[in-house]
């Protein structure tokens, strides 16, 4: 029965180059789809996203302010309560920025923004600006399984001289 395999010398000087590349080619397979093992972990995390309204606001003169509703939802547009809508400075400075806004139990936030100094957010145009972008971030409720990791749509400032 195994007289024709102690017989067969044949495999004995291959086998450690076939061991070789089969290891390597392994290797080379399983640091590939780790990445994408780390990504399949993270869908039970959801996305969440702003809506701001209005996406441009209007300030008309000096010392003057708009007020801003942003919604926080996820991509499947359920409110999300508890969260933290953080405004930054994009292509407009922000004085004492990023500002912390809270999300109420419904899921949105209201603040105020423009050049007024009682403004929830106070910008500062410079000078002949006349257009700015503001950034907007979500802080998720702590200890949840929301995430922002994708970019958020922007508020535009305007205003008229």
């Amino acid at each position: 029965m195994f007289s024709p395999f102690r017989a067969d010398e044949r495999a004995v000087e291959g086998m450690p180059i076939r061991l070789v590349v089969a290891v390597t080619v392994g290797i080379a397979a399983f640091s590939l789809l780790v990445p994408m093992a780390d990504s399949v972990e993270q869908a039970d995390r959801t996305e969440l996203t702003v809506e701001p309204e209005p996406r441009q606001v209007l300030v008309e003169s000096a010392d003057e302010s708009a007020t801003v509703r942003v919604d926080v939802v996820t991509t499947d547009g359920a409110p999300v309560a508890g969260a933290t809508v953080l405004v930054s400075g994009r292509s407009l400075p922000v004085d004492d920025g990023p500002i912390p806004i809270e999300a109420g139990a419904d899921g949105y936030a209201e603040f105020t923004v423009g050049t007024d100094p009682t403004a929830n957010v106070t910008v500062s145009f410079r000078s002949r600006q006349h257009r700015g972008t503001l950034q907007l971030h979500v802080r998720p409720p702590p200890s949840s399984e929301y995430r922002d990791n994708l970019d958020n749509p922007g508020l535009t400032v305007r205003r008229e001289d």
